[in-house]
């Protein structure tokens, strides 16, 4: 689920935001993924809000992790607990580096749920930034179910068209 297409002043703004520190931006893309959420009625559906995880070394470089920002901006507008639930322990390429044949082999086995995370019937609203492919969505989305997450749904700031 996306509110936005990742072309023209939106894909300006979220690069702005994901690579030059305009953390400001976060209130506003939140506001667009839960009003979404809303007018696809998948608001009550959902009991924890989490983000796709940087990378440590990542993290590092940015400073903060922008999908994140968005997610706990939203759990607050939907009244729900945000948590840490994935950790990326692998280091991998840049997916937007690659073409899109070679993303799903890329992000394949380079994420888990953090120690002591229980998310069993849980249902979980995923958010990342921008997708392309849904290959990071979809393996993260696969380590959740596989730990007993009784769904995940997946809402991000932009789609690539």
């Amino acid at each position: 689920m996306a509110p936005y297409l990742y072309e023209g002043k939106v894909r300006g703004s979220i690069l702005r935001f994901k690579f030059y520190g305009c953390r400001e931006h976060a209130p506003v893309y939140a506001k667009g993924i839960c009003e979404e959420l809303a007018e696809q009625k998948f608001l009550s559906r959902m009991d924890i809000v989490t983000a796709v995880p940087l990378s440590k070394r990542r993290m590092r470089t940015r400073g903060y992790n922008q999908s994140a920002l968005v997610a706990k901006e939203a759990a607050q507008l939907l009244e729900l607990p945000y948590r840490d639930i994935l950790e990326k322990y692998k280091e991998n390429r840049i997916q937007h580096e690659l073409d899109r044949r070679n993303r799903a082999k890329n992000v394949r086995g380079v994420y888990r749920i953090l120690p002591g995370e229980e998310i069993t019937g849980k249902q979980i609203l995923l958010i990342d930034d921008i997708m392309t492919t849904g290959a990071t969505l979809q393996e993260c989305a696969e380590v959740l179910l596989r730990e007993g997450a009784a769904s995940v749904l997946c809402a991000v700031i932009a789609v690539v068209p």
